[in-house]
Protein backbone atom coordinates (compact mmCIF):
# COMPACT_ATOMS: atom_id res chain seq x y z
CA UNK A 1 0.00 0.00 0.00
CA UNK A 2 2.84 2.28 0.77
CA UNK A 3 4.23 1.78 -2.73
CA UNK A 4 0.94 2.86 -4.25
CA UNK A 5 0.56 5.64 -2.23
CA UNK A 6 4.28 7.09 -3.04
CA UNK A 7 3.86 6.10 -6.95
CA UNK A 8 0.78 8.21 -7.06
CA UNK A 9 2.47 10.58 -4.90
CA UNK A 10 5.34 11.11 -7.50
CA UNK A 11 2.93 11.00 -10.65
CA UNK A 12 0.69 14.04 -8.96
CA UNK A 13 4.30 15.97 -8.71
CA UNK A 14 5.21 14.94 -12.54
CA UNK A 15 2.10 16.02 -13.95
CA UNK A 16 1.81 18.57 -11.48
CA UNK A 17 5.85 20.51 -12.74
CA UNK A 18 4.70 19.86 -16.28
CA UNK A 19 1.92 22.07 -15.98
CA UNK A 20 4.70 24.69 -15.27
CA UNK A 21 6.54 25.19 -18.25
CA UNK A 22 8.63 27.89 -18.60
CA UNK A 23 6.42 29.36 -21.51
CA UNK A 24 3.69 29.35 -18.97
CA UNK A 25 5.16 30.85 -16.11
CA UNK A 26 6.46 33.76 -18.65
CA UNK A 27 2.76 33.91 -19.74
CA UNK A 28 1.86 34.34 -16.14
CA UNK A 29 4.75 36.79 -15.39
CA UNK A 30 5.16 39.01 -18.32
CA UNK A 31 1.42 39.52 -19.58
CA UNK A 32 0.60 42.93 -20.07
CA UNK A 33 1.68 46.58 -21.82
CA UNK A 34 5.11 47.30 -22.22
CA UNK A 35 5.88 51.11 -23.31
CA UNK A 36 9.40 52.00 -25.11
CA UNK A 37 11.26 54.12 -23.30
CA UNK A 38 14.87 53.85 -25.22
CA UNK A 39 15.95 52.44 -28.05
CA UNK A 40 19.92 51.50 -28.66
CA UNK A 41 21.41 51.23 -32.33
CA UNK A 42 24.66 51.10 -32.01
CA UNK A 43 25.99 50.57 -35.57
CA UNK A 44 24.14 53.82 -36.52
CA UNK A 45 23.80 57.00 -34.29
CA UNK A 46 21.41 58.62 -36.97
CA UNK A 47 19.08 55.70 -36.47
CA UNK A 48 19.59 56.03 -32.98
CA UNK A 49 18.60 60.00 -32.98
CA UNK A 50 15.68 59.33 -35.36
CA UNK A 51 14.19 56.65 -32.94
CA UNK A 52 14.50 59.11 -30.36
CA UNK A 53 12.48 62.01 -31.85
CA UNK A 54 9.99 59.48 -33.04
CA UNK A 55 9.50 58.34 -29.42
CA UNK A 56 9.79 62.60 -28.69
CA UNK A 57 7.26 63.30 -31.10
CA UNK A 58 4.64 59.98 -29.85
CA UNK A 59 4.95 61.56 -26.20
CA UNK A 60 4.45 65.34 -27.56
CA UNK A 61 0.92 63.94 -28.38
CA UNK A 62 0.25 62.49 -25.24
CA UNK A 63 0.45 58.74 -27.44
CA UNK A 64 2.93 55.73 -26.03
CA UNK A 65 4.86 53.57 -28.32
CA UNK A 66 4.26 50.06 -26.46
CA UNK A 67 4.36 46.24 -27.04
CA UNK A 68 0.76 44.29 -25.29
CA UNK A 69 1.53 40.80 -24.74
CA UNK A 70 -1.26 38.28 -23.72
CA UNK A 71 -0.99 35.19 -21.79
CA UNK A 72 -2.08 32.94 -24.75
CA UNK A 73 1.25 33.66 -26.34
CA UNK A 74 0.07 36.79 -28.70
CA UNK A 75 0.42 40.00 -28.98
CA UNK A 76 1.10 43.40 -30.43
CA UNK A 77 3.69 46.07 -31.37
CA UNK A 78 3.33 49.56 -31.87
CA UNK A 79 1.48 52.79 -31.70
CA UNK A 80 -2.32 52.44 -31.30
CA UNK A 81 -3.07 53.54 -34.98
CA UNK A 82 -0.93 51.32 -36.12
CA UNK A 83 0.11 48.02 -34.75
CA UNK A 84 2.02 45.07 -35.68
CA UNK A 85 0.53 41.18 -34.24
CA UNK A 86 3.27 39.05 -32.68
CA UNK A 87 3.43 35.53 -30.98
CA UNK A 88 5.77 35.15 -28.32
CA UNK A 89 7.09 32.40 -25.84
CA UNK A 90 9.29 32.39 -22.49
CA UNK A 91 13.02 32.82 -25.25
CA UNK A 92 11.63 35.00 -28.08
CA UNK A 93 9.26 37.53 -28.98
CA UNK A 94 7.79 37.05 -33.20
CA UNK A 95 7.13 39.90 -35.30
CA UNK A 96 7.11 39.78 -39.22
CA UNK A 97 8.88 36.63 -39.93
CA UNK A 98 11.52 37.22 -37.33
CA UNK A 99 12.56 36.28 -34.31
CA UNK A 100 14.08 38.21 -30.99
CA UNK A 101 15.38 37.64 -27.91
CA UNK A 102 14.48 39.64 -24.85
CA UNK A 103 14.83 39.47 -20.76
CA UNK A 104 13.10 41.08 -18.53
CA UNK A 105 14.97 42.29 -14.93
CA UNK A 106 12.67 44.50 -12.54
CA UNK A 107 9.99 44.86 -14.88
CA UNK A 108 12.04 46.31 -17.46
CA UNK A 109 12.44 44.12 -20.84
CA UNK A 110 15.12 44.67 -23.19
CA UNK A 111 14.56 43.47 -26.79
CA UNK A 112 16.91 42.55 -29.00
CA UNK A 113 16.81 43.79 -32.10
CA UNK A 114 20.13 41.50 -33.41
CA UNK A 115 23.85 41.66 -31.44
CA UNK A 116 24.33 44.93 -30.97
CA UNK A 117 20.66 46.66 -30.85
CA UNK A 118 18.12 47.01 -28.50
CA UNK A 119 14.82 48.28 -27.64
CA UNK A 120 13.98 49.22 -23.84
CA UNK A 121 10.44 48.61 -22.65
CA UNK A 122 9.14 49.51 -19.25
CA UNK A 123 6.30 47.64 -17.90
CA UNK A 124 2.58 49.91 -17.46
CA UNK A 125 1.70 49.56 -14.18
CA UNK A 126 -2.37 48.93 -13.44
CA UNK A 127 -3.44 51.86 -11.44
CA UNK A 128 -6.43 50.83 -9.10
CA UNK A 129 -9.46 52.56 -9.54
Amino acid sequence: MKRLFKALMAFTLVVTLAGCSPDKMAYKRYSGTWVVTKANVEENETATNAIAAALAIVKLFGGEISMELNNDGTGKFGISTEETNLTWDAKVIRMEDKEYAYEVKNDVLTLHLDEKDSVTLEKKQVKNE
